[in-house]
């Protein structure tokens, strides 16, 4: 059997293909399947953060799955937005380690992180930054977008924000936020609706 070193290139391309396939099966809920990759690639890189993270995830997820899923969506949301990798990884596995399997204390423990992460990217909170925009959603808009990051802790907030940038013929700005993430949160069906959206208003545009 060939031995293989963990310093070559072709190792690492192996470990970053099989965290990407370890993660699909994560999503499709194919839990066991996910650890028994995740445990693979720890074997070949006991060191390999993303591993590690995608093990305690698909263990989590076979007795809690809910947690575990948020938890993923999180994670994914702090790789989209402005802050190193290792940063976001330390992030999530701090909360992880912390989960305690007999109380919801999780919860609180993610707001936690939201409002200090808010705080060290110099951000708003997109429930806070709603709350401002409620009279007047392009005044707000406009105001903030140049001199402050909108930070948001979940999906539909996004999904929120994107419809309201159409809604308020911002559909550029909707379409550039969607692909400055492509590369971490999966299309689905609230994307793809607003992808239409937006094709939608620019045919009428150019009907006018």
């Amino acid at each position: 059997m060939e031995v293989i070193k963990l310093t070559d290139t072709r190792t690492r391309h192996i470990i970053n293909k099989n965290n990407k396939q370890g993660f699909v099966l994560f999503m499709a809920k194919q839990y066991k399947q996910a650890f028994e990759i995740f445990a693979h690639n720890l074997q070949l890189d006991s060191n390999n953060t993303e591993s590690l993270i995608g093990l305690l995830l698909s263990d989590m997820a076979q007795d809690f799955e809910d947690q575990a899923l948020g938890l993923y969506e999180y994670y994914q949301l702090l790789l989209s937005q402005e802050i190193s990798k290792a940063k976001a990884r330390a992030q999530i596995l701090k909360a992880i380690q912390s989960f305690d399997k007999s109380t919801n204390g999780i919860f609180a423990l993610l707001k936690n992180l939201e409002n200090l992460r808010a705080d060290s990217l110099e951000g708003i909170l997109y429930q806070d930054f709603k709350k401002l925009a409620q009279e007047n959603f392009k005044k707000t808009f406009e105001d903030l977008i140049f001199s402050t990051k909108i930070i948001f802790t979940n999906k539909n907030d996004f999904y929120d924000f994107l419809n309201q940038l159409v809604e308020n013929d911002y559909q550029d700005m909707s379409l550039e936020y969607i692909e400055s993430l492509k590369k971490n949160v999966i299309y689905d069906k609230e994307i793809e609706k607003i992808l239409q959206k937006v094709s939608n208003d620019n045919r009428k545009k150019h009907k006018i």
